[in-house]
């Protein structure tokens, strides 16, 4: 059986009749056909239809019997419409009538209203005169009673009535007059207050500032409060004995703040209105008191206290930290109360300490320059082991001296001395490398020297220490340039933080980059920003210098033996023998076809000379082998050089000195060349040479300039010597 049909769905407007029809067919029972139910539903639709005709049809019918008489309705709301709008018209014209009339009362009412109000302030001001003139008239007998309080309150009335009537001709001296009683009533009170803080009355005191305050003299109260503490606070600064200032001062400061606490305590109770600012005031005025004889006592402490551990700058640091200290301390008691710490107490405190740290340099100077004069140097008397053993420890000083002058300087001054401390090291360690280099003129004056003519070179092992002394000189000027560095970087923090703000003003270091406009922290800014290629550029050239004066010394020394063996060469009667074969015959050459002595021992020096750099220089490290060959290729070199002016010197050569030369040259070419250093072109050209016969002389020369492999210069000499001609 079809469903009831709902019309409130036919009313949607997303009514779709297609899924309605098929919703309609869902419901159909089993027993039913599908024909029989849409017939049904059919029919249905169609008595609904016919219903909702019915339905319109009767509503149309009654709508139509009502407009009749809703159009009466309507009427005669019309004519109650324009009825109201007459009557409207009406009361318009009676309120713009009365509104005339009384805007005209209104402005009547007003003139009262002015007339009164200035009737009232004329009252007033006769009234103000009346009482000023009886003020004045009784003035002075109320200040011969004494009564503090009435006279403060007389004042007080002479002020209000002066700033109302003023300027009433018969008031035109008043103001001078009431200058001249508070003049009095300051006098009067004044020795009151002095009495009372003197005695630490606080309720008299709370009352007696009352009364200033109500004469206007509340900002003489101060002064008064500061004349009376302050001999008390003076006390505690002369208690000191005249001695150890530095180890006093901290004390002194520990009281300065107990005393105060004492008084903080005190003023918020007594003038809770002036606390802590009055407080802070009278420690100000402390310190500018007595700022003059602190500065004569820090001055007198450092003389006294520069020969003590760390010198005059740790002695320093430490009566900075303590005054930083104080200024901390008084912070947390002024925060308690609820006030900042004003610059003018730290302009006060630390001043003192400011003008010592503007001598930083010469002080760092002093106490640098004392260390390094502190290292003995050897003594021209000991042997030279001993010497070049005492340089190599004293050398390593340096590094530690500087270390500990930066720390001298972050202590006092928190590196912004550096572009001072970097001038003194320099100068200073310089000067300390200077002593170095005239030990070592010393000691070859002493030592080298007195060894020419020697053979056995024993010295050697002594003076090849000090390429180790030199190097690990070098290696400090490197290590004092990075520490330098490091405390420059540290610095630039510290200058970027300052100059992005004022900081911490309680800082003793933020308080001098800001003192005097920031000049200080203007030129740490250029100091920082700068290029410096080097910060210690004459200890590094006095470095250089020492160690192109230790090879040179190391150079004479492993030259000794060369020399011994080679000099006075050229003068031997060999060169000059003649071959008597021909006149004894059957005799045996009086030359010998082997190396000469002399020769022979230079040769050997050199062969095992690589043995001994390898020994006394050390070996199993790149740059130790790197230092061996080059120490061995400088003294072969300087061999050959001995050897070729040996040679040039040789005025004349014979048959049979040609032929020892030859020998000897065979000899030590193969040597060098057994060591691998390369041959000079002299030598090359005098070994040449030895092996050509008179007769091909001056052809093989010829050749030999052609193919250049000869030195024409030598060729010459040796031409002049063995008597040939070469054109």
């Amino acid at each position: 059986m079809p469903p009831n049909i709902d019309l409130g769905e036919f009313s949607d407007e997303q009514f779709d009749h297609k899924r309605w029809i098929n919703n309609a067919t869902d419901s159909i029972s089993a027993t039913e056909s599908m024909e029989s139910f849409l017939m049904n539903l059919e029919l249905r639709l169609h008595l609904a239809a016919e219903d909702v005709d019915a339905a319109l049809e009767m509503d149309s019918a009654r709508a139509l019997q009502r407009i009749p008489a809703a159009v009466q309705e309507i009427l005669h709301l019309r004519a109650d419409a324009t009825g109201l709008k007459g009557d409207i018209r009406t009361g318009l014209s009676t309120v713009s009538a009365a509104a005339s009339t009384a805007s005209i009362n209104v402005a009547a009412l007003a003139e009262l209203d002015l007339a009164k109000s200035r009737m009232e302030a004329a009252c007033s001001t006769l009234q103000q005169a009346t009482e000023l003139s009886a003020h004045f008239s009784r003035v002075k007998a109320v200040f011969a009673e004494g009564d503090l309080q009435r006279i403060a309150a007389t004042l007080a009335s002479i002020r209000q009535g002066l700033a109302l009537v003023g300027n009433v001709p018969e008031f035109h001296g008043g103001a001078a007059r009431l200058a001249a009683l508070e003049e009095r009533f300051n006098a009067m009170i004044e020795p009151a207050v002095s009495s009372a803080l003197a005695a630490r009355q606080g309720d008299r005191v709370a009352d007696l500032a009352m009364l200033m305050a109500s004469a206007g003299r509340e900002h003489e109260l101060e002064g008064l409060y500061i004349a009376a503490r302050l001999p008390m606070f003076q006390g505690l600064w002369d208690g000191f004995e005249g001695r150890g200032f530095a180890a006093w001062l901290p004390s002194f400061y520990d009281a300065v703040l107990n005393a105060a606490s004492s008084e903080a305590r005190w003023c918020a109770t007594a003038l809770p209105d002036s606390h802590p600012q009055m407080l802070l005031q009278l420690l100000h005025a402390l310190f500018s008191r007595i700022d003059k004889a602190f500065r004569t006592r820090l001055a007198s402490a450092l003389v006294q206290g520069g020969d003590k551990d760390g010198g005059v700058l740790v002695l320093l640091a430490s009566m900075i930290a303590a005054a930083h200290t104080f200024v901390h301390r008084a912070a947390q008691l002024a925060a308690q109360a609820g006030a900042a710490v004003p610059v003018s107490l730290t302009a006060a405190v630390y001043p003192p300490f400011q003008s010592q740290l503007d001598r930083y340099g010469e002080l760092e100077e002093v106490v640098l320059g004392e260390s390094l004069a502190a290292v003995r140097l050897p003594d021209l008397e000991d042997d030279l082991d001993s010497s070049a053993s005492s340089l190599s420890s004293f050398a390593a000083t340096t590094e530690s001296a500087l270390s500990a002058a930066l720390d001298r300087c972050r202590q006092a001054t928190g590196l912004t001395g550096l572009p001072e401390l970097q001038l003194v090291a320099d100068e200073a360690l310089a000067r300390f490398a200077g002593r170095l280099q005239a030990a070592l003129l010393d000691i070859r004056a002493k030592h080298v020297a007195a060894s020419r003519g020697r053979t056995e070179g024993k010295d050697s092992p002594a003076v090849l220490q000090l390429l180790g002394v030199a190097k690990a000189l070098l290696t400090n000027v490197a290590s004092c340039e990075a520490a330098i560095r490091a405390a420059v970087a540290e610095l630039k923090s510290l200058v970027d933080s300052a100059g992005a703000s004022a900081g911490d003003a309680l800082d003793p270091i933020t308080f001098r980059l800001h003192a005097q406009e920031g000049r200080l922290l203007r030129q740490l800014q250029a100091f920082v920003g700068a290029e410096q290629p080097s910060f210690l550029p004459a200890f590094g050239q006095r470095a250089q210098d020492f160690q192109e004066g230790v090879q040179m010394l190391v150079y004479d020394v492993l030259m000794l033996k060369v020399h011994g063996s080679l000099d006075g060469l050229s003068s031997q009667p060999v060169w000059q023998q003649e071959d008597v074969s021909a006149s004894s015959a059957g005799a045996l050459p009086s030359f010998s076809a082997y190396p000469q002595q002399s020769v022979t021992a230079a040769g050997e020096y050199l062969m095992m000379l690589p043995q001994t750099l390898e020994g006394l220089l050390g070996s199993g490290e790149e740059m130790d082998d790197q230092m061996d060959s080059e120490w061995l290729d400088k003294v072969a070199a300087g061999a050959a050089r001995v050897y070729v002016q040996e040679l040039a010197s040789i005025k004349r050569l014979s048959e049979v000195g040609s032929t020892q030369l030859a020998a000897d040259l065979d000899y030590f070419c193969n040597v060098l060349a057994a060591l691998g250093v390369a041959l000079p072109p002299q030598l090359v050209t005098w070994q040449a040479a030895m092996t050509w016969d008179s007769a091909d002389f001056k052809q093989s020369a010829s050749a030999a300039i052609e193919e250049g492999s000869g030195d024409e210069d030598t060729l010459q000499a040796i031409a002049a010597a063995r008597g040939l001609e070469m054109s």
